[in-house]
This record gives structure tokens, sequence and C-alpha cells, in this order.
């Protein structure tokens, strides 16, 4: 009897055993595909955020961008009106000739299929230059068309806050939503308003883009 119960014992150590061998050559093999897919998809990232930015200051052939140092800690310590937006990140961007021609911001806010991505790129007055969706989870054929260019164009060239209207003839200071997509519009503006609220905020500060 006591054999037996010392068999099924050695058993039940050898069954853990190879269990945890199992278990370890899955986290190995798990962290070498991670080192082999992570720079891929940095990489990815960083290139649709320059596609971004890019796309938002298309009047330019070229232009570069890069991080500073006031103005991220300005972003992170900034607090919107609306708490259903945020600014996740800006840049200074400088046409070919490495003169300052504005900022650009990518910023989310929630929409109705999940948070709605933004980029936009304002000038040296604030006036939008242009605006692009990085990513969204809207319903097609209604708040997806949020990534048309009718719809997206209608942002450029307004500065100060933005309104969301059902017409068709919007005032200056306004967008026609997208039919049957308002919430998704609201929340496209509300994320583009963030954007230039925050820069007005900078007027007086240090952070504003020099020559």
């Amino acid at each position: 009897m006591a054999n037996k119960i010392k068999r099924k014992n050695d058993s039940f150590i050898k069954d853990a055993l190879i269990l945890c061998a199992i278990t370890v050559i899955l986290a190995l093999l798990l962290a070498v595909v991670y080192n082999m897919t992570k720079t891929p998809i940095d990489n990815a990232a960083e290139e649709a955020k320059k596609a971004a930015y890019q796309s938002v200051f298309s009047d330019y052939e070229n232009i570069e961008v890069k991080t500073d140092e006031n103005l991220t800690k300005a972003i992170e310590a900034y607090q919107p009106e609306d708490t259903a937006s945020k600014i996740t990140e800006g840049v200074i961007v400088s046409d070919s000739d490495g003169s300052v021609i504005g900022m650009a911001f990518i910023a989310a806010s929630k929409g109705y299929g999940g948070d709605i991505t933004v980029s936009v790129g304002l000038d040296k007055d604030g006036v939008i230059t242009g605006i692009d969706i990085v990513s969204m989870n809207e319903t097609a054929g209604l708040g997806a068309n949020c990534t048309n260019e009718e719809f997206k164009a209608q942002y450029n060239g307004k500065a100060g806050e933005i309104s969301v209207t059902k017409s068709d003839s919007p005032a200056d200071n306004e967008i026609s939503a997208l039919s049957g997509a308002t919430i998704t519009s609201n929340a496209v503006t509300t994320a583009v308003n963030t954007c230039t609220k925050f820069a007005e905020s900078l007027a007086d500060s240090e952070v504003m883009p020099n020559e």
C-alpha cells in the first residue's frame, strides 16, 4: 500500500515537473516572439504618427516634427474642460527650411464605438491647418464616415471653439454633423476643440514655438 502511495506521489511530482517545463518553454517562446515583433510594431506606429502629422499640414510637401520637453510637460499637466477628451501628445512642426509653422497634436475623445483618435494641425495663429482620423471604431456607413475628406475638410481654416450643427449651411464656427452620427461628429469636434483650447492656453507661456 505504501509503495502504491509512493508511486502515485512520484507520478504527481513528475507531472508537475513536466507541466513546469512546458510553462517555461512557452514563456521563453513568447518572449522571443515579443522581441521579434516589438521593433516592427513600434516602427509602424511611429510611421503612422508621422503620416498623421503630415496629413494635417498637407499644404507643405515636407515637414519636420520634433518633441519639446516644455510642450510635453504642458500637455501632461493640462486638464481639458471636457473630461471625455485628452491630448496624448504634441509636436512642434517646421517646414523644410526649418522655420516653425505651428504645432500638431494627437487627441482622443469618446465616440459611439469607443475612443476616436484625431490628429490636429494648428498654425502659429491657432488656425486649423487640417485634421485626420488616426483610429476609430465607429459604425460603418454612419460614424465611420468621419474619415471622409468632405467631413474632415470642414475644420480647415477655423479657429476658436467649434460646434456641431445638423444644418447643411453651418456658420463659420460650426461644422455639419454626419448624417445619423451626431455622437461621432461631436466626439471629433471635442477632440479638435481640446487641442485648440490647449494651444490658446500657451499664449502667455514660454512653450509657444519660436523661429
